[in-house]
C-alpha cells in the first residue's frame, strides 16, 4: 500500500496515468459520442482541421479523428490479447519446467531459447500474408502472443527453480517459515528478502 501511495506522489507517474486513462477513454467511449467513418470519404484530400473534422483529412479525404480512434481500439485489442496469451503461456511453461527440473526442464529451456531467436515480426508478416484472414486482429494478436511468450517464461524459470530447491531441502519447516514471514513483515522487511535469507539458512547452514 505504501508503494502505491508513493507512486501517486511522482509527477511522471501521474502524467503517464493521465495519458493512459485518456487513451482508454478515447478508445472505448469515442464511438459512442462521435460519428466515426473510416471507409467513406468525408471531404477533399488534406483538408485543414475544422469544427467538422478536428484533425482534418488524409490524402484520401478520410477523417483523421475517425482513423485515430479506430486505430487506438485496434492497438489496445491486439496488445491486450497478445499480452494475455504470452503471459499465460510463458508462465505455465516457465513455472512447470523450473519446478519439475531434470530432463523436462532442459527440453523446455532449449525450446524457449529456440523461440527467443525467432523474429516475431517476420513470422507475423509471413503467416498473415499466407492466410485468407491475414488482416484479422485476433490472428495478429495470437501470432504475437505465441512468439513473445519466451520472455515471460525465462523470467519464471529462476523463481520456480528456487522454490523447487526449497522444497527439496530436508531442513525446511513450513510452519516455522510462515512464522518468520509474519515476524519480518511486522519489522517492514520484504517477504522476498525474508524468503532469500530463510532458504539460504535452510539449504546452506554454513552460509547461515
Amino acid at each position: 500500500m505504501a508503494l502505491v501511495k508513493g507512486l501517486f506522489k511522482l509527477p511522471a507517474f501521474l502524467l503517464g496515468l493521465f495519458l493512459f486513462a485518456g487513451t482508454l477513454i478515447l478508445a472505448l467511449l469515442g464511438p459512442l459520442v462521435m460519428h466515426l467513418d473510416v471507409k467513406n470519404r468525408v471531404g477533399a484530400p488534406y483538408m485543414a482541421p475544422s469544427g467538422a473534422h478536428w484533425l482534418g483529412t488524409d490524402h484520401l479525404g478520410l477523417d483523421m479523428v475517425s482513423m485515430l480512434v479506430m486505430g487506438l481500439r485496434a492497438s489496445l485489442y491486439v496488445g491486450f490479447l497478445a499480452g494475455l496469451v504470452a503471459t499465460v503461456l510463458g508462465t505455465l511453461i516457465g513455472v512447470y519446467g523450473g519446478y519439475k527440473g531434470g530432463l523436462l526442464d532442459d527440453i523446455l529451456t532449449a525450446g524457449t531459447n529456440l523461440f527467443l531467436v525467432i523474429p516475431s515480426l517476420i513470422v507475423l508478416i509471413l503467416l498473415s500474408s499466407s492466410m485468407d484472414e491475414g488482416r484479422s486482429l485476433t490472428l495478429i494478436a495470437l501470432i504475437l502472443g505465441c512468439t513473445t511468450w519466451t520472455w515471460s517464461a525465462t523470467s519464471r524459470y529462476g523463481w520456480s527453480g528456487f522454490i523447487r530447491d526449497a522444497r527439496n531441502c530436508r531442513s525446511f519447516d513450513a510452519a516455522k517459515f510462515k512464522a518468520t514471514i509474519k515476524k519480518k513483515r511486522c519489522s517492514k522487511q520484504s517477504a522476498g528478502l525474508t524468503l532469500y535469507f530463510w532458504l539460504r539458512g535452510a539449504c546452506f547452514p554454513a552460509a547461515g
